[in-house]
């Protein structure tokens, strides 16, 4: 299977992050080459101190004309150090399937997006 690029890599920020016992949620917003805001919340299961784990989420853009494209994923995630990869499934309500990579290092809050076409 070969991987396409969707769209260019985006780099977007957390503007929320709630920690518990055995995993974590994170809030993202950024905005895509082809729409003004991509809003997506990501849950990490597993201790962060910890190596990996499950992850799953949703996200919404909401579009000009008063109506979303909305989404749901999941998959994996890894850390390196104090960096959290997570690569995922993505089933977008336009009929689309993404293999989305999300970065990122959690000394800061920025995050990276590399959305991958699924076909």
């Amino acid at each position: 299977m070969e991987l396409k690029l969707r769209q260019p890599v985006s780099t977007g920020r957390i503007s929320g992050v709630h920690l518990r016992e055995n995993g974590c949620t994170f809030d993202v917003e950024m905005a895509l080459q082809d729409f003004p805001v991509l809003r997506f919340s990501m849950i990490l299961e597993g201790p962060i101190g910890g190596s990996g784990g499950a992850c799953h989420g949703t996200a919404a853009i909401p579009m000009g004309d008063g109506t979303f494209i909305t989404a749901d994923f999941n998959g994996r995630w890894r850390r390196t150090g104090t960096t959290i990869v997570c690569r995922h499934v993505v089933d977008v309500s336009n009929g689309w399937m993404n293999f989305d990579i999300v970065e990122w290092d959690m000394t800061g809050n920025a995050v990276t997006l590399t959305p991958h076409v699924l076909e």
